[in-house]
């Protein structure tokens, strides 16, 4: 059987259009995906914030860990985490949090601040004072 070139072309077109077809689809599930998980994060977020209001700062930390899990090290997160940390007196695990919050946002006061607050805590008062 000889092919000719419109055979040829009508293939090649029915497998672009499925790789395309197959591409939104994935793009599709992926916007839904992370809508999902964007909302997830929020309300473990405001499950955090809720805790840390009662004084569950160990329960905080670790409902603010899970949203940093499944959302990745957003700065609010990473804040609030740093903020549990600190009223659990884990001074070391408060600069980290904060730290990792201002690698992504440079400018967010609260986390510079609890940084250097647990900076501070160490005695590690050159650092505290330059992070300011």
């Amino acid at each position: 059987m000889e092919f000719t070139g419109f055979a040829v072309m009508d293939v090649e077109e029915t497998i672009v259009d499925g790789v395309s077809s197959d591409l939104a689809k994935r793009e599709e599930q992926r916007a839904i995906s992370s809508a999902q998980r964007r909302e997830k994060a929020e309300k473990l977020k405001n499950d955090g914030n809720r805790l840390f209001k009662e004084g569950d700062y160990k329960g905080a930390s670790h409902v603010y860990a899970q949203a940093v899990e499944l959302f990745g090290p957003r700065p609010v997160l990473m804040s609030n985490l740093a903020a549990a940390y600190m009223k659990l007196e884990l001074y070391e695990e408060v600069a980290w949090a904060a730290t990792t919050a201002l690698q992504f946002d440079p400018r967010m006061i609260k986390a510079r601040f609890r940084r250097a607050m647990a900076r501070k805590a160490m005695k590690q008062f050159r650092a505290a004072r330059a992070g300011m």
